[in-house]
């Protein structure tokens, strides 16, 4: 029983330390704890694993030591053999247990080190999405003559369009089926100063005098 743990817990260990390094990298945190908890609990049954082998080869060796070689039977000298290369066996496991001490100390600090850096990305992509949020409810001015692509040239987006002051210019929005869906003519004192558009993605627009796209909402 012993040695079956000793096995499943270094199994358990060194699949468990990539995992846990891939699962924190890719920052899914359900897995990275499943994965860490998978890590400790594979550590504590190698460790409980050497502890009842290397304790029962102790009291088997301890045993055999009371004993007059010249009184073993042949199977019994086989056994105490086998015992004795067993102890040696527990001794390296130890030796490389200590090794995997080191390694996941290591591991730790470099874990960390990801883990501030990982902290250090999501600063900056917020800070980056604040200014992309920012730029999108700026304006959007457009020049006449010039066909524009939602989508392309600008975001497919809800606005309210505005002439240039004192200026007047004629709208139209077609769809990508070459279907018009807008014809308006908008002018700063006239009847018609502005107008809400849903402009939607792979939509044209068109006007012959220069007009400001407001965003009303962002995607």
């Amino acid at each position: 029983m012993g040695v079956l743990m000793l096995y499943l817990g270094l199994l358990t260990f060194l699949v468990g330390i990539p995992l846990f390094i891939v699962f924190l990298a890719l920052r899914i945190k359900k897995w990275s704890w499943i994965s860490g908890f998978s890590l400790v609990l594979g550590f504590i049954v190698f460790i409980s694993g050497v502890f009842s082998v290397w304790t029962k080869s102790i009291s088997l060796v301890d045993s055999a030591d009371y004993l007059n070689p010249s009184n073993l039977t042949e199977i019994e000298k086989i056994l105490v053999a086998t015992k004795a290369q067993e102890v040696t066996e527990i001794e390296q496991l130890v030796e490389h247990n200590r090794d995997l001490r080191e390694n996941i100390e290591e591991n730790t600090s470099t874990l960390e080190t990801l883990w501030n850096k990982v902290n250090d990305a999501e600063e900056e992509l917020l800070t980056l999405r604040g200014e992309m949020k920012k730029a999108e409810d700026e304006p959007i001015g457009l020049g006449a003559g010039v066909d524009y692509r939602a989508g392309q040239d600008l975001p497919a987006n809800s606005y309210q369009v505005v002439p240039n002051e004192g200026a007047k210019s004629r709208v139209i929005v077609k769809a990508y089926s070459g279907n018009v869906k807008v014809d308006i003519v908008i002018e700063a004192e006239g009847d018609v100063p502005s107008f809400v558009l849903e402009l939607e993605s792979m939509d044209t627009i068109e006007v012959d005098a220069s007009v400001n796209l407001i965003p009303l909402q962002t995607e």
